[in-house]
């Protein structure tokens, strides 16, 4: 169950980027709103860089869960992604508050 955690924590995080790329009227329901996300909102200074950092890391040990037949998720792995998953929503949730 600890993929399985790791999986929709990094989707949370994933529909969230797809909240703040829909305000500037983009949406893209593929990997390519992460790049949009990246290079609007955190190369501009919106949203500083360990942001990015916190998407990154999802992305990459979503995919070891997904794809990697020899991963084992701890359940480590999956407190330390859910707290980047709520962490980043919190920051989205600002972002989008204060440009309301």
């Amino acid at each position: 169950f600890y993929k399985v955690a790791i999986n929709r924590s990094y989707y949370a995080i994933f529909h969230a980027i797809r909240a703040v790329n829909i305000w500037d009227g983009f949406d893209a329901s593929k990997q390519a709103g992460n790049s949009t996300f990246n290079q609007f909102y955190v190369h501009e200074g919106k949203f500083d860089r360990d942001t990015y950092k916190l998407i990154d890391s999802a992305y990459r040990i979503r995919e070891k869960c997904d794809y990697s037949d020899f991963f084992i998720a701890s359940k480590e792995d999956a407190e330390k992604q859910i707290a980047n998953a709520e962490e980043f929503i919190r920051r989205v949730e600002k972002f989008l508050l204060e440009n309301e």
